[in-house]
């Protein structure tokens, strides 16, 4: 049987080694969550990716459009009708849009 001056020293032990195995086990979990979730950082990187695909399909697309257009343009002699015009000229200036979105998109991209 254990003396009893001893017995506040053993207490003493066995409560830093379980308060220490409490503080390793929390800390654990603490860099485990934070190694498991994405960063902001890494999230606007993504995000700023993503809006650059979007523009970049949407400025094609609209090339697309207009690649049409020129077709039915020459096929047609040069003339196109006043509903195709219309179109052009719209599909024109969203393209002198887009490619300056883009501008736009890469000067923050490098800031």
């Amino acid at each position: 049987m254990p003396r009893l001056s001893n017995m506040p020293a053993m207490v003493s032990v066995k409560t830093i080694s379980s308060s220490l195995a409490g503080v390793v086990a929390i800390l654990g979990s603490l860099w485990a969550i934070d190694t498991h979730y994405a960063s902001a950082e890494d999230v606007k990187q993504v995000q700023q990716q993503v809006n650059t695909q979007i523009q970049q399909i949407r400025t094609e697309k609209i090339e697309d459009e207009l690649f049409l257009l020129d077709i039915k343009k020459q096929q047609q002699k040069g003339k196109l009708d006043p509903i195709d015009a219309a179109m052009y000229e719209r599909y024109s200036r969203r393209l002198q849009d887009s490619k300056n979105s883009n501008i736009q998109i890469e000067n923050r991209g490098n800031k």
